[in-house]
């Protein structure tokens, strides 16, 4: 389907990806992929710049260090079709993958413009609308993580 209209993008499908961890209590948990079929991103990537005064000049010496990871939030709301009815089943199935203890691969358009695919989510938000029961806000405040191995 064609997620545009004459303004540009107004939204993206984010999928995260089925994972597999071992939670605090030794127990295996093994959760499905959640898509979030309309969600919007907001991403920045800060640069780690090393500023140094030099006496008798004006400004700063600046020495480029490395990119930092990348910021992101991803927002969007979970809907049950029945009018009168809490989605339930989504808010429960999201709140699990935010309980991961450890990284994320993510299938996101916009992410992959910006060569994301894995994020650990930082701090998840869920809000209710008022006035509409059968809707609940989320936003997802999540960090890049590049993936890799000791040797």
């Amino acid at each position: 389907y064609d997620k545009k209209n004459n303004f540009g993008p107004i939204f993206d499908v984010v999928v995260l990806k089925g994972l597999s961890y071992v939670d605090f209590q030794g127990n295996t948990v093994n959760l499905g992929d959640f898509t979030m079929d309309i969600a919007l991103i907001d991403a920045e990537q800060p640069r780690e710049i090393v500023t140094t005064p030099v006496t008798g000049r004006d400004g700063h010496v600046h020495e480029y260090m490395s990119d930092g990871d990348w910021d992101i939030k991803i927002s969007g709301v979970l809907i049950n079709p029945l009018s009168n009815v809490p989605p339930e089943t989504l808010v429960r199935a999201l709140h699990q993958v935010c309980k991961a203890k450890k990284d994320i691969e993510v299938t996101s358009t916009i992410l992959a413009f910006l060569e994301i695919y894995s994020i650990i989510i930082v701090k998840p938000r869920f809000k209710q609308r008022m006035g509409s029961r059968n809707a609940i806000d989320y936003e997802l405040y999540c960090l890049s993580d590049t993936p890799f191995e000791l040797k």
